[in-house]
C-alpha cells in the first residue's frame, strides 16, 4: 500500500485472499487514495458472494484464476476504459443462475460482514484463532467475535457445519 500511496498507478490486481491481510479490505482502502486506481480482483473464488461484494466495495473487474490470460488482457483494457468487467465463465454462470442454486444456505453467508466471511473461510479451512488473528492482522479476541457472530448470524457452529457450507458453495 506503502507504493500506491507514493505514485499514481491506473490500474492494480487484487488478489481477495492475500496471505497477510484482507484483499477486501485492500480494495476498500485503495478506494479511499485522492486518484484511486481500477482495481481488478483476482480470485479462485467463483461463488457470486465474494463477487457481488468485490464489485461493491469498489472493483471494477473479477477474473478468476482459472481464467485463460486473455480474459486478464480484456479485464485490464475494459478497467483502463471505465467499464466493468467479469471473467466470461463467470459471468455465464451468474446470469444462468447457477453461481446460486443453493439460495437458503448462499443467504446465510450473505448476512455476514466481510470479516466475519474472511474468518468463516479460515474456519472451514481448518485454522485456529491465533492463525486467523495472524492472518488478518487483528487480536484473537476480535477474531472469537467474529466467530461468534457468524455463528449466530448463519446458525453454523461445529467446524463441519462450516466446512461443509463454505465447500458447497465454492468458499474453500
Amino acid at each position: 500500500m506503502a507504493a500506491v500511496r507514493q505514485q499514481t498507478y491506473e490500474v492494480v490486481l487484487v488478489d481477495i485472499e492475500l496471505g497477510d491481510r484482507s484483499g477486501l479490505e485492500l480494495t476498500m482502502e485503495l478506494r479511499t487514495l485522492q486518484t484511486p486506481p481500477a482495481i481488478i480482483a483476482v480470485s479462485m473464488h467463483q461463488e457470486e458472494t465474494f463477487v457481488k461484494r468485490t464489485l461493491q466495495l469498489g472493483a471494477c473487474a473479477y477474473v478468476t484464476k482459472e481464467a485463460p490470460p486473455q480474459e486478464l488482457f480484456n479485464a485490464i483494457k475494459e478497467a483502463r476504459s471505465g467499464r466493468r468487467y467479469l471473467s466470461r465463465q463467470l459471468a455465464e454462470r451468474i446470469s444462468q443462475g447457477q453461481a446460486s442454486d443453493k439460495s437458503v444456505s448462499v443467504a446465510l453467508h450473505n448476512k455476514l460482514s466481510n470479516r466475519e466471511l474472511e474468518v468463516l473461510i479460515q474456519l472451514a479451512k481448518g485454522k485456529s484463532l491465533q492463525q486467523m488473528a495472524q492472518d488478518l492482522s487483528l487480536s484473537a479476541k476480535t477474531v472469537a467475535v467474529h466467530k461468534h457472530n457468524l455463528s449466530r448470524k448463519t446458525g453454523l457452529h461445529s467446524t463441519l457445519e462450516i466446512f461443509k457450507h463454505c465447500k458447497a458453495h465454492g468458499l474453500v
